[in-house]
């Protein structure tokens, strides 16, 4: 019986064992079929004149970039560009099949395509430069990138084709930027000029694209002047996406903490890292949380120890922890050496000038830590105790604390010591009023901006139209009795 039972299971288990399993499907051709709906997408932007349906388009084109190959990017070129048959657009699949090496997928067979869009002649370029970058060939990438944006600037009237020219714009000057490095006059008067025809056509996307790659060039370079000379002429566009408001948050940050005004400078860094991605950047995280400690140093501040736990930050923000180490316990010593041992890191990042001016905010937490443990202490003891040069070095530091209110005490010239005064009551002073003002301001600004990138579907803005109509004769009839200082919840 045994026997017969086992041989029950095995011939009812047998069947199972010869299904076929389910094939995967070739991750490649996902990809193709990807760019496929990409295009088809461009193409009912084009007919239904709905810029949305492009802006989902550059949301997912860093997706397509991680999946993208030559062979992929051949196949979707042959499958959606026309071949033509006269003039330029008859050439540019060919143009930017020359880019591209390798061997279509399924065959270099031609696809019947009547007649492609400009919008979408301009996606599949842009395909072709990003892939080039990533590949490496930065000077084919610059020569079509350079097409690229030439024939974008002849399309300034095309409003569907702006969110595309923006990005052609972005990988030109980064392609740009690879090859050459510095930009030179004609390169500047061009970007200048887009700029220009972005304002005058009310290209948000287009506008804030150039402010950033300008502003970018200019910080590179050191030109702090231009930069806010170009700052002081424009205004950078209130519904620009979150990502090109981070840039512009960044850039300008740095521009005001060079020119010393570290309150604005924070703010803006803060506001820079708080609109970035929330998944991914972390080179653009890593650069503005660096410039963010810097300057909270330069203010007297000091940064939060989760700054420095954060596991994608812990690495590249270990100098940084050093230096906040040697500000927090005024050791001089400490940050000449941090300086010292980092000195070409801190340069590469652009950081270096900064860091330089926290030798004085060394110096004064120093004086701060002494005042507070001693009574009186002689001017030689504090000169020893901070490594200064000598006793007079330690007197106009001292006397330039007590000018700034950094400690309360005074200068005993008889005896050439500070003489500390009582500890007063920090409740006493206005510190606890000017700490919930800047949180209070924080917070505020925060309402503000989430306010302002409320979205809502078009249906809304009817029903809305058809409430205010409705509120104006219930405000007519009841004038009397309204508060005219109330504001419109509804139409916030």
């Amino acid at each position: 019986m045994v026997e017969k039972d086992n041989a029950a299971s095995s011939s009812s288990v047998e069947p199972m064992a010869v299904d076929p399993s389910p094939t995967t499907p070739d991750p490649d051709m996902v990809t193709v079929d990807w760019i496929k709906e990409h295009v088809k997408l461009i193409e009912r932007s084009c007919s239904t004149k709905d810029t949305r349906l492009l802006a989902k388009v550059i949301r997912e084109l860093n997706s397509v970039r991680k999946r993208l190959n030559a062979n992929v990017l051949r196949t979707a070129l042959l499958a959606t560009l026309s071949d033509g048959t006269s003039g330029q657009r008859a050439s540019l699949r060919d143009q930017l099949l020359s880019y591209v090496p390798g061997s279509a997928l399924g065959g270099e067979a031609t696809h019947p395509v009547n007649k492609s869009q400009p919008e979408t002649e301009v996606y599949m370029q842009l395909l072709v430069v990003i892939l080039l970058l990533d590949s490496g060939e930065t000077d084919k990438a610059m020569v079509c990138s350079s097409d690229l944006v030439s024939r974008v600037s002849d399309m300034s009237t095309r409003r569907t084709v702006y969110p595309l020219a923006a990005k052609a714009y972005f990988y030109y000057s980064r392609a740009l930027e690879l090859v050459k490095g510095v930009f030179d006059v004609s390169v500047m008067t061009f970007l200048h000029t887009r700029l220009q025809s972005a304002i005058i056509h009310h290209d948000i996307v287009g506008e804030a694209t150039l402010i950033n790659i300008i502003l970018r060039v200019h910080v590179d370079s050191k030109q702090y002047d231009r930069a806010e000379a170009l700052l002081a002429k424009i205004s950078f566009p209130q519904r620009a996406n979150n990502n090109e408001s981070a840039r512009f948050c960044y850039y300008k940050g740095r521009i005001t903490a060079v020119q010393l005004d570290y309150t604005e400078s924070h703010r803006l860094l803060q506001d820079a890292l708080r609109k970035a991605p929330q998944t991914g950047a972390i080179g653009f995280k890593q650069t503005v949380t660096k410039f963010l400690i810097v300057v909270q140093l330069l203010l007297g501040d000091i940064p939060a120890r989760s700054h420095f736990r954060a596991p994608a930050l812990r690495g590249a923000l270990r100098p940084y922890f050093q230096l906040t180490q040697a500000v927090r316990t005024g050791n001089l010593q400490a940050f000449n050496e941090t300086v010292a041992n980092n000195h070409e890191r801190f340069v590469r990042e652009s950081t270096y000038t900064l860091i330089i001016r926290l030798r004085h905010n060394v110096i004064k937490t120093g004086v701060r830590r002494i005042s507070l443990s001693y009574s009186a202490i002689t001017f030689q003891e504090i000169a020893n105790k901070l490594q200064l040069d000598s006793e007079w070095d330690a007197e106009y530091i001292v006397a330039k604390a007590i000018k700034d209110k950094v400690i309360d005490g005074s200068i005993d010239l008889h005896n050439r010591c500070l003489r500390s005064a009582e500890d007063l009551n920090v409740y006493s002073s206005g510190e606890p009023t000017q700490a919930y003002h800047t949180r209070i301001a924080f917070c505020l600004d925060v309402h503000n901006q989430a306010v302002k990138a409320m979205r809502y579907p078009p249906k809304v803005y009817k029903e809305l139209e058809n409430s205010d109509n409705s509120r104006e004769r219930e405000t007519q009839e009841l004038e009397e009795g309204l508060d005219g200082d109330i504001d419109d919840d509804d139409m916030m």
